[in-house]
Parts: C-alpha cells; sequence; structure tokens
C-alpha cells in the first residue's frame, strides 16, 4: 500500500506544465530524422525545415517563455533504426513529443514506441493510412495517399476533362505509398465513367518500357504516382514519344504557389539555405509549427494534454489549414502540379 501511495504522489509531478520554478527550462522535442542510409540524401530538406521553425519559434519568445530543442536522432532508413531511435528519444532523451519520420514503413515503427510511452508524434511525409491506425498519439502533417488520389482524379475527369487515362507509378519494395495513390486515382476515376490503363516501374529502373505501353492506349491524360525527379523523367520520355496531353503528378507542396505565406516561406527559406524548398521541407515546417501552437494550447508538455490539443488544432500552415479528421489524418488543400518543359509546376490548388 505504501508504494502505491507514493507513485499515486509521484506521477503528477512527473507531468511537465509551464509554471513553477522551471519556467526557462527547455523544452525537448524530438526528430526521427534519416542522417544515414539509402533515404539520407532525399532528407536534408526536412532538417533544413525543422531548424527554420524552431530559429523562429525561440527568436518569438519559444513556448509560454521557454525555448524549444530539437533532439535529432538518426533513423537510418531502417526499420529497425527507426525503432532504435524512437526509444533513445522517449527513454533516454525524454522528450516530449516526436516530429517525423518521412518515411511510412519507418512511421510505423517508430509510431509504435511513441505510442507506448503516450509520447505524440507527427508524422511529416508519411503517407499510408496505417500511420495514424497505430494508435490515438500518432498524428500525420501530410494527406494520405487515399486522399491524394481521389483528388487527382476527381480533378482529371471534371477540370481537364479526360475520360481515358494512363496512370504510371513508381513501385518501392518496401512502401506502398505510390501504388496506393495510384489504386485510389483509379478506383475514383473508374467509378466517374473512366478507363485507366495502369503500369509501374521499379526503384532505379528506366520507365521508358512500360510508358510505351500506357500510352499505347492513347490516354487523354498521363498520371504519374512517384518522387519529384522520377515524375519529371517520366513526363520528358512521355513528351520526347509524342504524347501531348496533359501530365499530373503528385505532391504536396510547389514552390510556384501565389499564395502570401507561400511567398514568405519560400523568400526566408532561400535566404537561410540558398535553394528552393520542397514538399520534405515545408511539411517539416509546418509539422513543427504545428505541434508549437498545440503546446501553447496545452499549457503543459504532458503527452494527454499535448495530444488533446493536437486533436483540436485549427492551424494555418504553409501546405494549407490543418484540421485533424477522427484518425488523425488532416483535412487539408492538395496541390495538383503540371509539368512544363519536363519539370513539375504548380497548377492549381483543391480543397477538401
Amino acid at each position: 500500500m505504501d508504494r502505491l501511495r507514493i507513485a499515486a504522489v509521484v506521477l503528477p509531478l512527473a507531468a511537465s506544465s509551464f509554471t513553477g520554478c522551471g519556467n526557462q527550462k527547455e523544452i525537448r522535442i524530438g526528430g526521427l530524422a534519416t542522417v544515414s542510409g539509402p533515404d539520407a540524401a532525399n532528407s536534408t530538406s526536412s532538417q533544413h525545415g525543422f531548424e527554420l521553425a524552431f530559429a523562429e519559434c525561440n527568436a518569438a519568445g519559444g513556448i509560454h517563455g521557454r525555448p524549444v530543442k530539437l533532439v535529432v536522432a538518426d533513423d537510418k532508413s531502417d526499420d529497425l533504426g527507426c525503432t532504435q531511435a524512437a526509444q533513445q528519444l522517449v527513454a533516454q532523451d525524454k522528450v516530449v513529443a516526436v516530429l517525423g519520420p518521412n518515411l511510412s514503413w519507418l512511421a510505423r515503427s517508430g509510431g509504435k514506441i511513441c505510442q507506448q510511452a503516450q509520447v505524440p508524434m507527427v508524422a511529416t511525409m508519411a503517407t499510408d493510412p496505417a500511420v495514424t491506425q497505430v494508435g490515438d498519439y500518432i498524428f500525420r502533417a501530410c494527406f494520405t495517399d487515399k486522399q491524394q488520389g481521389e483528388v487527382g482524379a476527381k480533378f482529371a475527369y471534371d477540370s481537364l476533362n479526360a475520360r481515358n487515362a494512363a496512370c504510371l507509378f513508381m513501385k518501392f519494395f518496401n512502401t506502398p505509398a505510390n501504388q496506393a495513390t495510384a489504386d485510389s486515382f483509379t478506383a475514383q476515376f473508374t467509378s466517374m465513367g473512366g478507363k485507366v490503363a495502369t503500369e509501374f516501374f521499379g526503384l532505379g529502373k528506366d520507365p521508358s518500357q512500360v510508358l510505351d505501353s500506357v500510352l499505347a492506349t492513347r490516354p487523354d491524360l498521363l498520371y504519374v504516382a512517384a518522387p519529384d525527379d522520377e515524375s519529371a523523367k517520366v513526363a520528358r520520355q512521355a513528351r520526347e514519344k509524342g504524347y501531348k496531353g496533359p501530365i499530373l503528378g503528385t505532391d504536396h507542396f510547389s514552390a510556384g504557389d501565389s499564395r502570401p505565406e507561400v511567398k514568405e516561406f519560400v523568400k526566408k527559406y532561400i535566404g537561410r539555405f540558398g535553394v528552393e524548398p520542397d514538399a520534405r521541407a515545408v511539411l517539416a515546417y509546418d509539422a513543427s509549427r504545428l505541434l508549437f501552437d498545440s503546446l501553447n494550447r496545452a499549457g503543459s508538455t504532458a503527452g494527454p494534454a499535448v495530444r488533446d490539443a493536437l486533436k483540436a488544432a485549427d492551424f494555418a500552415g504553409v501546405s494549407g489549414r490543418v484540421k485533424f479528421d477522427e484518425a488523425r489524418n488532416p483535412l487539408k488543400p492538395v496541390t495538383i502540379l503540371k509539368v512544363q518543359a519536363g519539370k513539375l509546376a504548380y497548377s492549381s490548388t483543391v480543397n477538401p
């Protein structure tokens, strides 16, 4: 009985708040980042997005007067590496929340650790619907594969009057992300009365041969579910093969978006890092600021309080206004990209 009474006293004291003598103590926030491994080269912009957001928050006074500190753990582009990195953040570094990772299969691994520890996690580019199904402490800053494919199909059918589409996606051995988007596009487009010819190509493989196959169906629209550089490669090859119809790409953000908040972010990012931001950069930036906003409203750094504040979020980010549905997926605008001169360019923004 004595031990039970002691525990009942100690646990509330362990729950951090913004009041009391420790008011100036830094708030430690974990970052599951890909510092090493196959995806490391693509993840620098995510770390830049975090860096910019944390710098701005501290310059503005932090959270209730307390500075925020990003504690980075390398997920190593690997399932075990991400699990170990998440364990380090919650058990050793004692972070109050976790940002990232980018990849869905890593987010599921890291999410299990955060869920068990009741530490809220906001994944950045993890689009697989299964990510937030891990538990009620897991959120994402991006929309899901299903949302993206459905919006693309509706835009193609209603706005571009396409009826016979070709869909090409890049297939990764360990993640269904692009295939899930392609499947969602196909299901929605056919349900509206259209036809779709679908093919895939592997990572690092030349898409030329499968492109020939789908272009043989004489499509009036080409939909490409792949990373930016691969989408642009497919577009260039399609034009070289004589295809003249519209090409839609999948993404979360375009630096060419004319909204004032996008222009301001692009200007700040280029000024600090010397390059244009990509989707990973803006989602890391938005995920950080979304978490800061929730910490401000929570009035505490305790896991349940931060989780509840995230659930109630109504946050205006660079990538769009974020409100969460019951599955903690954001209801936010989808950016439609078109291809011009072999490069992805902003087309329009479609609200959910």
